[in-house]
């Protein structure tokens, strides 16, 4: 997953979502254990051979419709306190949306709206003091840490 900057995996049985395996699930099930030798300590992590995805998983797997409402999207993500949600077509998983994505949305709307030559109105003031707020710089720390 760190390899290739993959936050979630969906898991499948029979092709049927039915789990997502997030960063956070992978390092909770990490046995880290801290040796002293001598003065030095040696940190090792490892995972227990008895552990399976199941055990560590998300579930049950929250999903949209892709054609839904972002607003649903969003209002699911915040109640079930959850960091991705699957898009379906047809009852099938299409895609995934993460709160990266939606940092990131974020972002281009803030400048598109600061760089609109539209006339002044509350929007582009309240957003033009959000892009200059230490908002704008935590959602650039978030999504350049990959959350």
């Amino acid at each position: 997953m760190k390899k290739f900057s993959i936050r979630h995996l969906v898991v499948t049985r029979d092709t049927k979502a039915i789990g997502v395996l997030s960063d956070r699930d992978v390092m909770r099930a990490i046995n880290v254990q801290v040796h002293d030798f001598y003065s030095v300590r040696v940190k090792e992590e490892s995972f227990s051979k008895s552990v399976k995805v199941a055990d560590v998983m998300g579930w049950p797997v929250h999903t949209l419709e892709s054609s839904a409402p972002l607003t649903e999207m969003l209002n699911l993500m915040l109640e079930k306190k959850i960091s991705c949600v699957l898009l379906t077509d047809a009852l099938k998983v299409s895609g995934i949306i993460t709160t990266h994505d939606i940092l990131k949305i974020f972002k281009k709307v803030i400048e598109s709206d600061l760089n609109a030559k539209a006339e002044k109105g509350p929007m582009n003031e309240f957003l033009a003091k959000v892009y200059a707020s230490p908002l704008n710089r935590i959602f650039e720390m978030l999504s350049n840490s990959g959350i």
